[in-house]
């Protein structure tokens, strides 16, 4: 509706609709006509409205008459939403949402407030280079989060810029995981101390659950529960390493990890603990020095065959595991036993560096301790190194978030925020992918960032990330510039209903005008592709799961316009 048309019914309530409530107010509560009253009882009703001392009925009378005319401005009845009910979200339903919290996880800012959430709820984060993710979003993190943190660090900068205040202002235990450094904290799945603590709690766990069911406890039961723990770490290590592959290269991949799983479970026998390190040394081992003098092997491949059937094949003390694949070796056709030895070791090529290999071959961290006491660790690594170290990384943060989802959370447990900065460069990490549908329980959510969805579909597949899409709970949309990205997100939240109101005028036989006019309805996008690939920098928008529909017009909460954030951050000249 027009200005034009709003001033016209403006006028014609004023001159009709407030004598007229006045009047009936008069008739109802003081049950008299109004014609009767004269004109200076007017005037003293009047006055007794302005001191206060009128009837508290009639006030509200006189309150709605003088108010009736602006009625004519009211914003109009929004159209029905057939087409569609996007709309931006207001402050109410933000605070609906739960996000004006003390403390949590940053989002951006909305007028002068931050917007934080407090729950174990991932997140996915898209924005184009150089648009202010890592400003905006990762370090204010880095800097804030009072909870444990694993830290995807591509280029060092986050390690340089916040490490040294979660250790010395928020006392937190730092790590730096880089496996191209000597001075790395080094980490080993299979270490001794991880074989020990298994041995140490898994006889109370099978006493408990024992009692709980009321029954007796089976014969060994307890060692076999050890060596299935055991088992299960070995056998998760060897699926990283050595993924499912189909087609020719299967059989190759599937007998290179039975090496590597009977040689694991194999040194776990003899020294209580290996680690990825000796195996790749007993893997380039002369098996002919294992033997005296007297035998005498035509070929390092004999060699091989008589360690493996008289050490591990033959001996019933070795573990069962062990022994099946080291039958299922034996029986290798002979022309296939370099093919396999090359299957196996291939992998772990990386290992072959002597930084790789010291930061594997002992432990120093736990990261179910992560859960007692707020600590940080940052994988580090440089970009020119990522496809190189691509096995070591994945072993890493893949065996670390296993071991946080196979155990439940308690009440007072810390909750671990995965940040998962330019986490597609790190190749593919199935069990980072199924955090956010699992993690909650665990006190373990992950910050998804990415440039663009077209590269994480190339990647996972597009089915993978829908799944990712539907389980990440909160989308934080910086400046785009890819239109697949882009089209995504604006179908994501979807359209509103507007209405268009045409006119048409038309001229009768007797030379007059009529006028008619008719409303349509249709569905327009709340924001369109094109709007985001032309966003202005300094622009967010928050989507929340069963808010898709009302996103968030926010701005980035970079940490440099923040006084007291700015001051956290050591000077690029102090790094």
């Amino acid at each position: 509706m027009s200005i034009k048309y709003r001033t016209i019914l403006f006028i014609i309530f004023l001159l009709l609709g407030t004598p007229a409530i006045y009047f009936a107010g008069i008739n109802l509560i003081y049950e008299v006509m109004p014609l009767d009253i004269e004109l200076h009882e007017h005037i003293d009703l009047y006055h007794s409205l302005l001191d206060g001392t009128a009837d508290k009925k009639m006030q509200l009378v006189c309150i709605l008459a003088f108010a009736f005319p602006f009625f004519a401005f009211a914003p109009a009845k929004s159209p029905k939403g057939e087409h569609g009910s996007a709309s931006f979200a207001t402050s109410f339903l933000i605070k609906k949402m739960g996000l004006f919290k003390k403390e949590g996880v940053v989002l951006g800012k909305y007028g002068s407030k931050i917007l934080r959430y407090d729950d174990y709820l991932s997140l996915l984060i898209s924005a184009a280079p150089g648009e202010g993710k890592t400003t905006a979003y990762t370090i204010p993190n880095l800097l804030t989060y009072l909870g444990s943190m694993l830290v995807f660090d591509i280029k060092f900068e986050l390690w340089n810029k916040t490490s040294a205040h979660r250790r010395d202002v928020l006392k937190q235990k730092v790590y730096q995981f880089n496996p191209a450094s000597l001075h790395s904290v080094r980490y080993n799945p299979m270490d001794k101390t991880i074989i020990d603590r298994i041995k140490a709690t898994v006889p109370d766990e099978v006493k408990e659950e024992a009692k709980k069911y009321n029954r007796e406890l089976l014969e060994n039961e307890i060692e076999d529960t050890i060596q299935i723990r055991i088992e299960e770490i070995v056998n998760e290590l060897s699926f990283l390493i050595y993924p499912k592959t189909e087609g020719s290269s299967a059989h190759w991949v599937d007998n290179g990890r039975s090496i590597f799983t009977m040689y694991a479970i194999y040194t776990i026998y003899l020294n209580g603990g290996t680690s990825i390190s000796e195996i790749m040394e007993l893997l380039l081992s002369d098996f002919g020095e294992f033997f005296g003098e007297e035998d005498d092997f035509e070929s390092p491949r004999e060699a091989f065959i008589m360690f493996i059937e008289t050490e591990i094949a033959k001996n019933e003390e070795i573990p069962l595991v062990a022994r099946e694949e080291a039958n299922k070796i034996l029986n290798t056709p002979e022309n296939e036993f370099g093919s396999i030895i090359s299957a196996c070791g291939t992998p772990l090529r990386a290992f072959k560096s002597k930084a790789v290999r010291e930061c594997f071959r002992t432990n120093d961290f736990h990261i179910e301790d992560f859960r007692k006491e707020a600590s940080t660790i940052y994988i580090s690594i440089s970009e020119k190194n990522v496809s190189t170290y691509e096995v070591p990384l994945r072993i890493f943060i893949e065996m670390n978030l296993t071991k946080l989802l196979s155990q439940e959370a308690t009440k007072k447990d810390k909750t671990l925020h995965v940040l998962a900065d330019e986490f597609l460069r790190f190749g593919k990490l199935n069990y980072l992918m199924s955090v956010p549908a699992l993690g909650r329980s665990y006190k373990v959510f992950v910050s998804f960032i990415i440039q663009d969805y077209a590269q994480a579909i190339k990647l996972y597949g597009k089915e993978d990330i829908d799944i990712l899409n539907g389980t990440t709970a909160y989308k934080l949309i910086f400046p785009q510039a890819n239109g697949t990205s882009a089209k995504l997100i604006s179908d994501s939240i979807g359209d509103f209903t507007r209405e268009t109101v045409s006119q048409n005028k038309s001229s009768t036989d007797k030379g007059q005008i009529s006028t008619s006019s008719s409303t349509n309805l249709s569905a327009q996008a709340l924001l369109s592709k094109q709007d985001l690939l032309n966003m202005n920098d300094g622009e967010l928008y928050i989507l929340r799961k069963n808010y898709m529909k009302h996103p968030i017009k926010a701005k980035p909460y970079y940490f440099f316009k923040d006084r007291k954030l700015k001051k956290l951050v050591p000077k690029e000249e102090d790094i």
